[in-house]
C-alpha cells in the first residue's frame, strides 16, 4: 500500500523513523547550510518533511518498504525539485516513482550514485543524464501536461 506521509501522524512518523534508521540509503539525505544531512532523529525527519511538496510512503504488512519525496532545494537564484528516494527493493521503489510521477508535473531531477541499484528505474521512467560529478550523477524528467485525458511532454 502507498500513501501520502502525514507528518502530524505519530505512528506514521513512527514507523518511518523505524524504516530510516535501519535503511542505508546515500542519496536519501537533505542539505542545509551547505552540509548534507542524513536523517537520524525524529526531529530532523520533521524538519526534512516541511522542505518537502510531496512525500509518498510505501508499506508491507505494517512494515514501511519505502519512501519517496520532492524535496525543493536552491541553489544560487534557481529552484528545482529534486526526488529524494530509500527503499527496500526494486519493486518498492518503482510502485513509489510510478505513484509520485502520477501525481508530480514539473521537472524533476534526482542526484544519484552510479552504483546506486535504482539508477536503470529512473531511466526507464525517461530521466535522461544532464552531468555527473564524483560518484554522483544529475538526472532530469521533464514536465509533463495533461491535455484531452493523455500526458504530452512538454
Amino acid at each position: 500500500m502507498i500513501i501520502r506521509f502525514n507528518r502530524n501522524n505519530t505512528e506514521q512518523v513512527s514507523n518511518l523513523m523505524d524504516f530510516v534508521r535501519q535503511q542505508y540509503a546515500p542519496d536519501f539525505y537533505y542539505t542545509k547550510n551547505n552540509q548534507r544531512i542524513y536523517i537520524e532523529n525524529t526531529k530532523q525527519l520533521i524538519e526534512f518533511s516541511k522542505t518537502c511538496s510531496d512525500m509518498w510512503v510505501a508499506s508491507e504488512g505494517g512494515d514501511v518498504s519505502g519512501i519517496i519525496v520532492i524535496w525543493k532545494a536552491n541553489g544560487g537564484e534557481i529552484q528545482r525539485d529534486y526526488i529524494k528516494l530509500a527503499a527496500k527493493n526494486i519493486s518498492a521503489a518503482d510502485n513509489l516513482l510510478t505513484i509520485l510521477l502520477w501525481n508530480f508535473y514539473r521537472d524533476t531531477y534526482i542526484k544519484i550514485h552510479k552504483q546506486s541499484v535504482f539508477l536503470k528505474l529512473f531511466y526507464k521512467k525517461g530521466f535522461k543524464f544532464l552531468s555527473g560529478r564524483g560518484s554522483q550523477i544529475l538526472l532530469k524528467r521533464d514536465k509533463t501536461i495533461l491535455k484531452y485525458n493523455r500526458f504530452i511532454k512538454d
